[in-house]
């Protein structure tokens, strides 16, 4: 019932313009994208003064944007803070379709430039953007920064540039279902999530976030052969190596835990993804790489504990600080 009365607010509000945000309210605002293709929505967090430059956040699967703490951070350190909920996802899901349905990374590209655009008629050509992406977001942000070479900086936290899964799963099982999902790929593949992650998340368990879980279910939402076939089709390209042009912030935990019985390590390392994955390949993006393990953060940094999250705000920050203050400065550990 939650999921369907704020879609009928959001849908309220658009249709008799008014553009308050009805899932986090003032001052929030939303705006439709709208393509031959696409529905999404951007949402701002406005701001009362002139900024250093724009970001723009991508959520990742099974996801929304609903982080006002980061939000909140972006603003009050200067910068004009902005989000989109891609097709299929959030504000832009539209009842009855398969939420994070996806055939093509490149569907996403589309309205992140329809994104951009949006920003820069609000705060002006000359000031710089940012990209920050989370997991899924992080995997579109870096295949959209190599297409476009259109960004300032670009924030990975986190991001999903490989399978957490065993040797047998991704070189065999995981090519078979992609090809096969050329040809099926409505065909729907079982569930096996578990709730851990949304536990160490949710405040009605043992985190202290609240969102909505129909939005962003606790134990993932269903994802089908087409999904595989486009993520793994992401990843083979991802890890042939990129030359994305603008200087890049890869951000993730010091430590994995593995996704099965629950225990209080998940509550402090990344229960999604294999962090020596995100190191491996986040290293081959560009030239112009840097690589920060936050500790104790869990696979969203920014909704870690206390200690983690300000320390990967801190990280965030000195990145833009950095390329705000000498946009030709060349970040100092670059990878072969």
């Amino acid at each position: 019932m939650k999921f369907y009365c704020s879609v009928f607010l959001l849908c309220v509000a658009l249709v008799w313009g008014q553009n308050s945000d009805p899932i986090l309210g003032e001052p929030f605002k939303i705006y439709p994208l709208k393509g031959e293709s696409f529905n999404a929505t951007l949402v701002e967090y406005p701001r009362d003064s002139l900024a250093k430059g724009g970001v723009l956040y991508i959520h990742g699967f099974n996801d929304y944007f609903f982080q006002k703490n980061t939000a909140e951070k972006l603003d009050s350190a200067g910068y004009s803070f902005f989000a989109i909920d891609l097709h299929h996802y959030g504000r832009s899901y539209v009842p009855g379709t398969l939420m994070g349905k996806l055939r093509n990374i490149e569907e996403y590209f589309d309205e992140i430039d329809k994104a951009i655009g949006h920003i820069k008629a609000a705060m002006g050509d000359s000031l710089p953007i940012f990209l920050m992406g989370h997991s899924t977001g992080g995997l579109i942000g870096v295949l959209y920064a190599q297409s476009r070479q259109n960004l300032d900086g670009l924030i990975l936290n986190s991001p999903f540039l490989e399978m957490n899964k065993p040797w047998v799963v991704k070189n065999i099982i995981l090519p078979i279902a992609s090809a096969v999902g050329k040809y099926f790929p409505d065909i729907l593949l079982p569930n096996l999530a578990t709730d851990n992650y949304s536990v160490s998340l949710h405040k009605s368990f043992k985190g202290e976030w609240d969102y909505d879980t129909t939005l962003k279910a606790n134990k993932s939402i269903p994802i089908d052969l087409g999904w595989t076939r486009a993520i793994h089709l992401a990843h083979k390209e991802v890890q042939k190596g990129l030359n994305i042009n603008c200087p890049i912030l890869v951000l993730h935990s010091n430590c994995t835990v593995e996704d099965k019985e629950w225990t209080d390590e998940i509550m402090e390392c990344d229960v999604v993804l294999d962090v020596d994955h995100i190191r491996q390949f986040g290293a081959t993006l560009g030239s112009k790489v840097e690589i920060i393990e936050v500790q104790k953060g869990i696979h969203d940094l920014y909704l870690s504990q206390k200690e983690a999250r300000e320390e990967a705000y801190r990280y965030t920050l000195e990145f833009l600080e950095g390329i705000v203050k000498s946009p030709s400065k060349k970040l100092e550990r670059d990878f072969d």
